[in-house]
């Protein structure tokens, strides 16, 4: 490689790094201040950098919320998350009732990894700005439940008298995180508990009585 072309690479990989600090600043500034109660100078103080980069890199501060909503449901993985080993394994699963307490617990991760952030974009969603990015996310939730549906009838059978489209809403009811906030935080359940529900809950509304068993495992 260049000369010329090493600098370019480490300006680029400077760059990005500068960005990924900016997306956790925002992450942690909207999880405890709010979205109205966070500015974009903060954002810009918790990362070290000026106003005007944060700017010039994100636009505006709906960009920055929506950044660090992808950060959130990605975690410290930069893929996403069909692309994740976690979610993969679990759409090779062996059955359909491991197939679903698989999804389960990527579900209760999931939603135990964004509560601080979710709750803000849930919470101000009268914002327009945040009410246009809450409604984004639930079509991206729903679009989400549907691939999985599809996915799981591929292989295996609905219960009877089920069909696809009842299926993808009640998963997509099921995994709310409206529901997942009331178990964890109004009911105290623990995130495990909250997990194994979860599988419970879909394992009985989706699959035939034979493919339901007693105690469903996702470590096989």
């Amino acid at each position: 490689m260049s000369t010329q072309g090493y600098r370019s690479t480490l300006r680029a990989d400077q760059a990005a790094l500068g960005k990924a600090r900016i997306v956790r600043a925002a992450l942690d500034a909207f999880s405890e201040l709010g979205y109205s109660g966070t500015t974009v100078t903060a954002i810009a103080e918790r990362a070290g950098v000026s106003a005007q980069t944060v700017y010039n890199g994100f636009g505006n501060k709906r960009a920055l919320l929506a950044a660090a909503y992808t950060l959130a449901i990605r975690g410290d993985d930069e893929q996403p998350l069909r692309d994740s080993p976690a979610y993969l394994a679990m759409l090779d699963a062996p059955t359909a009732a491991e197939m679903l307490a698989r999804y389960a617990a990527i579900g209760a991760a999931t939603v135990s990894r964004t509560a601080p952030i979710v709750a803000v974009i849930l919470g101000e969603s009268g914002i327009p700005d945040v009410g246009k990015l809450a409604r984004i996310i639930e079509r991206q939730r729903f679009a989400g439940a549907e691939y999985l549906v599809g996915r799981l009838t591929d292989r295996f059978e609905l219960r009877p008298g089920l069909n696809t489209e009842d299926a993808t809403d009640t998963l997509w009811s099921i995994m709310s995180w409206e529901i997942g906030f009331k178990l964890t935080g109004q009911r105290k359940w623990s995130w495990d508990r909250y997990e194994q529900w979860l599988a419970e809950m879909l394992i009985r509304a989706l699959l035939p009585v034979q493919d339901r068993p007693a105690t469903p495992s996702r470590d096989s």
